[in-house]
């Protein structure tokens, strides 16, 4: 599912951020119900569901996340990827620290209702890495993939589906993501990527 974080909104359903619950971005909420009518961007513009790489558990970023890496990586990106991968083999981490335990990656506990299980957003491009604040249960960069070369499927809002490389134009890849450094409404600072995966910023930019 295309959703962004937990929304402000404590394990009992009870709001304890509104401003966290004023930045979700993505088509689906944690503990909230999206309608088609709440889709104001479009539903051929708006990424509903995005494909996942199942973990083989060789340390390859887009299947194995790197935990626990906190506030610094929020306000910039691209930080964890830099830190963490393997600069000969740029689609590997150099290390499996903070990489969890077998079940806690990618493709394992389909039936988990946690993000690591269950969640994509549109801030790293397609088969990059997934980097998370703290746990598999916590705010992250969660990203697409696929093992198809070059890119991976996602499905529109209005059902079609369609194949997405991993060049896609994504903005400044630098730039703190929203719900620590942005405001209601702001445009997405990951150019066309980020616009996709937005329901009602008024973004109506296209694949076609």
């Amino acid at each position: 599912m295309q959703t962004t974080h937990t929304g402000g909104v404590d394990g009992e359903g009870n709001v304890v951020d509104a401003g966290a619950k004023s930045r979700q971005r993505g088509v689906f909420e944690s503990r909230y119900t999206t309608r088609f009518r709440d889709i104001l961007d479009g539903t051929s513009n708006t990424i509903a569901c995005g494909e996942i790489v199942t973990d083989a558990g060789n340390l390859e970023i887009n299947s194995q996340p790197k935990m626990n890496q906190q506030d610094p990586f929020f306000f910039d990106p691209e930080l964890c990827y830099r830190d963490n991968v393997d600069p000969n083999r740029p689609q590997f981490w150099a290390n499996a620290n903070d990489t969890g335990a077998a079940d806690q990656r990618r493709g394992k506990r389909w039936a988990d209702g946690r993000p690591m299980f269950t969640s994509v957003n549109t801030v790293r491009p397609p088969n990059k890495e997934s980097c998370l604040w703290g746990g598999d249960g916590s705010d992250g960069t969660y990203t697409m993939g696929s093992r198809h070369q070059g890119g991976c499927h996602i499905l529109m809002a209005d059902g079609a589906v369609k194949f997405i490389t991993d060049s896609i134009e994504a903005g400044n890849q630098n730039r703190a993501t929203l719900p620590k450094a942005g405001q209601p409404g702001e445009e997405s600072p990951y150019g066309l990527w980020g616009a996709l995966g937005t329901k009602a910023g008024k973004e109506t930019k296209s694949l076609e």
